[in-house]
């Protein structure tokens, strides 16, 4: 996309529509009459005013869709900025009704709070029509919100609120291209309240020996401490040799006890040691270095879009096309569908720190 002013943008929207609403607009409406016809209209001007009038509003509406098509053109989709919106949370009540339990909600409120402490969050902009959703089909809301920092190029978090029938926390933290360090991946969700699904994890990059013990054996004592959350993942969907710890936060309950008795603290717990850890990271800006963590994490959003099992929800709740722009465009924003006759995507950020 190019990259102009918004000053620019409006400046060349207005002049490429004018040429077209200046065929929509009335000429004066005696322009060109004989006397005896402009005396004749003059004795009907409450009629001739409601013409007037009401050509005018339809040249403005005409007008003001040809402006906003022209700046989509010219700047894109509108951007989403997410602080404002996150002032919303906590949520007060589910969509479905007052008696269905936000369930995560806790979760999103205190990230929110620990994040904005700890880090100096700068709004990442994305597309609006990403960012909320409402059911279609049954009361269902998906929200997203995105950030950067200093340490960070991408934080994002999602939550859908469907009543009952789906409470889901998405978070994703991506660190700067130059640390090397896991990316944090949060999943906790829940589908009726027989079905308490629980995925906390900093991610590793390689399964190198040398780089799991530095960043993954300090987890052994917290994981240690909750063990209902030390189960295992089945491998339907993952393959744990791929971008999965042993030391993982996994639970599977039959109901919600466990997610603030347990699992609330423990994810508190894994967050904060996270943020330490990055903190007591110096940055390295060796481009070989940032191009090979850029690679790593281009190899993640690939393996991640391929194997995440959420695409079915969005499908089911918000249609086949908004469900793939969102994993592909949001989610995991480094995917890159193969190329026709080749096996492999094709990657072309410029790296930066």
């Amino acid at each position: 996309m190019r990259q102009i002013s918004k000053s620019s943008a409006l400046a060349a929207a207005i002049v490429a529509i004018m040429p077209l609403v200046d065929a929509f607009l009335p000429a004066s409406p005696t322009l060109g009459m004989s006397p005896r016809l402009r005396a004749g209209i003059a004795k009907r001007p409450l009629m001739m005013s409601t013409s007037i009038e009401q050509g005018k509003r339809d040249a403005e509406g005409l007008e003001d869709a040809l402006f906003q098509k022209e700046c989509q053109r010219l700047c894109g989709p509108k951007q989403a900025m997410s602080s404002d919106r996150l002032k919303n949370v906590p949520w007060k009540e589910s969509v479905a009704g007052k008696e269905h339990k936000l369930l995560y909600m806790p979760f999103l409120e205190w990230q929110k709070k620990i994040l904005s402490e700890r880090l100096d969050l700068r709004d990442l902009p994305f597309d609006e029509e990403l960012s909320y959703q409402s059911g279609k089909k049954s009361p269902a809301v998906i929200e997203s919100f995105q950030f950067e920092s200093e340490q960070f190029r991408k934080i994002r978090m999602t939550y859908i609120d469907a009543g009952t029938a789906a409470q889901v926390l998405n978070c994703v933290i991506y660190p700067r291209y130059s640390y090397d360090a896991p990316i944090l991946g949060i999943d906790f969700l829940a589908f009726g309240k027989n079905k308490v699904l629980a995925i906390l994890d900093l991610q590793p990059l390689t399964q190198d020996p040398a780089y799991l013990e530095k960043y993954i054996d300090p987890l052994v004592p917290l994981r240690n401490k909750y063990e209902d959350l030390c189960g295992r993942m089945s491998s339907r969907f993952y393959d744990e040799a791929r971008f999965f710890s042993k030391e993982l936060l996994f639970g599977r309950f039959d109901n919600d006890g466990p997610v603030m008795e347990s699992l609330f603290p423990a994810s508190q717990e894994y967050l904060l040691h996270y943020l330490d850890m990055i903190d007591g990271l110096q940055p390295n800006t060796d481009p070989e270095f940032m191009e090979r963590v850029h690679q790593m994490h281009v190899d993640y959003d690939q393996y991640s879009a391929e194997k995440d099992p959420a695409v079915g929800l969005f499908k089911a709740h918000w249609g086949e096309e908004w469900a793939h722009r969102f994993t592909y465009e949001f989610l995991f924003s480094h995917y890159r569908a193969p190329a026709e006759g080749s096996d492999e995507g094709d990657d072309k950020e410029q790296v930066s720190p």
